[in-house]
């Protein structure tokens, strides 16, 4: 399994996404070990009632976080929201050129966070616009020590992520 904090309705600070970044390598090489080999794997994962609620939410009532999706003036008509949403929920108008949302957005939030001139944006829902850059977290944090895990993972949230990311030291 590969971990990366949401950032829907939090901001994780940079050594936290550095860390991350740092173990994906290591945790690549076991998958691909492990795909190789012909080993199987599921992460089995205790599953509690909010989570439970919040993923038949997410499945049921992505149209609506699409329908907050506003196209700002700055849309070139590019495209690339178009092709990169990974269940065909956005189509290119042929009268404006502009994006189109359906009715079937999983809120990946892709088609916000990979705009190459930031052209869409969420009126109501709670979404940090700069998502995950990670150039640019990899660039602030050149030449930083970074904090222990044990000091920039606090909170329920990160409870697995933290404890994903020690087992990676250890």
């Amino acid at each position: 399994m590969m971990c990366m904090p949401a950032n829907l309705a939090v901001e994780f600070n940079d050594d936290l996404v550095a860390w991350t970044l740092r173990a994906i390598p290591e945790k690549v090489k076991e998958i691909v070990a492990d795909l190789s080999e012909g080993v199987a794997k599921r992460t089995k994962y205790w599953k509690g009632p909010l989570r439970s609620y919040l993923t038949k939410l997410e499945n049921r009532k992505g149209y609506l976080f699409a329908k907050d999706l506003i196209i700002t003036d700055g849309c070139t008509g590019c495209g690339w929201c178009a092709s990169h949403c990974p269940v065909s929920n956005i189509q290119i108008s042929e009268k404006s050129s502009k994006p189109v949302f359906m009715n079937h957005c999983m809120v990946c939030m892709r088609c916000v966070y990979g705009c190459p001139v930031r052209a869409i944006q969420c009126k109501s829902s709670v979404v940090f616009q700069k998502g995950f850059d990670l150039d640019a977290v990899e660039r602030r944090m050149e030449g930083r020590e970074l904090k222990p895990v044990k000091q920039c993972c606090k909170g329920l949230l990160l409870v697995g992520v933290k404890k994903y990311l020690l087992e990676k030291q250890t």
